[in-house]
Parts: structure tokens; sequence; C-alpha cells
């Protein structure tokens, strides 16, 4: 992916290639995200952590916080 504007855009979720994937990363909607491709999915960035890696949501907290160092 890459930046345009505010935005990081990228491929989808699943890893095709494209433009359909946006992330806000400046401003009052920053972390949130579309996937315009298909189902126009759509969520904050852990929504996001887990429809790229899977598992269910306490999985996606743990990754998360070890992540980021926070365990």
């Amino acid at each position: 992916g890459k930046k345009v504007g505010r935005e990081w855009v990228a491929g989808s979720v699943y890893g095709e290639k494209g433009k359909s994937l946006k992330v806000c990363v400046y401003g009052p909607k920053r972390g949130v995200w579309a996937d315009f491709a298909g189902a126009n999915e759509s969520g904050d960035l852990l929504e996001l952590w887990r429809k790229v890696k899977g598992g269910d949501f306490q999985d996606v907290l743990k990754e998360a916080a070890d992540f980021i160092g926070f365990t």
C-alpha cells in the first residue's frame, strides 16, 4: 500500500492487489478503515487485524497487546 492524502490505500483485507482498502491515518477518523471491494466492510483497527489475521476477538486483543508491548 501507500499513503494517499489522509489515507493508507491498499488492496483488500484478503491481500488482493488494488486500491479498495482505505485506512484513515490522520484526523478525527484516524484508525477507521473501509474495504470497498465486494461486501463494503469497515471498522476500527482491531477489526481490521481480525479480518487480516483471523481468529476471535480475544486472540486479536492478545496479539495487539503483544505487538505494542503492553503485556
